[in-house]
């Protein structure tokens, strides 16, 4: 009897600890359905697509987080957002509901190759407002997409692709103030480093006349002359402003590797571009050392660094301008190619 009576007191200890558990599934279920309502989980896939370059088909694929079935019927949008070489948003993108439940598509032509974070909105009457992020590297060469987080698979649904139209926005942000800061800082250092060095130049070979007062021609060319200090200082901060507006505002990324180099040249204008910023270094080399080289005659030197100096600014401002021509032709063939 005791033993049957044991027996009865642990099926009846089970079955409390049974309906305890029921309960609280049942409570986190409730709760995750609060009115109705599904919490999406969501997973996109991406290839390449045959209508043409930087064309990727897209879909993500919506499972109910608990009970992993098919979120049909909902309201999904596709936007991407570019995080290198610059910061560039596009619009929302309506996806597509495919014959298959809970899978969502587009076929999306990107406007440049670099390094995109691809972000999915899910919301609808069914289901709770959600978003996805996942970051995806897209080549020009063959439109190939080199995901950095999901798979790469086929998709089915929509067959014509949509053009991803870039977001302006209508304020400036943070991301935004260094390079201005630095384009402004660039162009500034420029006109005195320029102004500085052919007046120093023509100091130094203007001896005999009278254009320049000689006590100020004096001041110039004294060994520690302010003037020569702020040249100097003009000179290094148009350096590093130029290597910094390069790097980030350059239409592909630059670096000093050869997988980067390669991926250069298989972008729209990307080797020409690379060409023009090598000669714009080699002549700003050139024009320091012209103008740093000893002589035993400074007159003579003085004359000769003025003269190359004459041929060496042009050139270097014809590259300039070249730069930032080829620099806005390879954005443009990019995007409509």
């Amino acid at each position: 009897m005791d033993t049957e009576g044991r027996r009865l007191r642990l099926a009846a200890i089970f079955l409390g600890f049974l309906f305890i558990a029921v309960a609280l599934g049942s409570g986190s279920i409730a709760s995750a359905h609060q009115g109705g309502k599904a919490i999406p989980k969501v997973n996109i896939s991406v290839a390449p697509h045959a209508a043409g370059p930087l064309t990727l088909a897209i879909s993500a694929r919506i499972t109910d987080a608990d009970s992993g079935t098919p979120v049909e019927g909902a309201s999904v949008n596709f936007e991407a957002m570019m995080t290198d070489p610059h910061e560039m948003w596009t619009l929302p993108t309506p996806m597509t509901e495919t014959a298959e439940p809970g899978v969502y598509s587009a076929i999306i032509k990107f406007s440049m190759a670099a390094e995109w974070k691809f972000i999915v909105r899910v919301d609808g009457a069914n289901v709770q407002p959600a978003t996805a992020e996942y970051k995806y590297r897209i080549t020009f060469q063959g439109a190939e997409a080199d995901p950095l987080a999901q798979g790469v698979t086929s998709t089915a649904g929509v067959q014509t692709p949509t053009r991803a139209q870039v977001k302006v926005a209508g304020s400036l942000g943070s991301g935004d103030v260094f390079p201005i800061a630095s384009l402004a800082i660039h162009s500034l250092s420029a006109i005195v480093w320029v102004g500085l060095t052919v007046l120093l130049v023509f100091a130094a070979s203007d001896d005999k006349s009278r254009r320049i007062g000689e006590d100020f021609r004096e001041e110039l060319l004294e060994k520690g002359s302010r003037w020569r200090g702020v040249a100097v200082a003009a000179g290094v901060v148009l350096v590093l402003t130029g290597i910094y507006n390069t790097i980030v505002i350059a239409p592909f990324k630059i670096a000093p590797t050869p997988d980067a180099m390669s991926n250069a040249m298989k972008v729209p204008f990307g080797g020409t571009y690379l060409a023009i910023l090598g000669s714009k270094i080699v002549l700003m080399a050139l024009l320091v050392v012209i103008n740093r080289i000893p002589a035993k005659d400074p007159v003579h030197s003085a004359r000769f660094a003025l003269k190359a100096d004459a041929v060496l600014l042009p050139l270097l401002l014809v590259a300039v301008v070249a730069l930032r021509y080829v620099h806005v032709l390879s954005h443009v063939a990019q995007s409509v190619a």
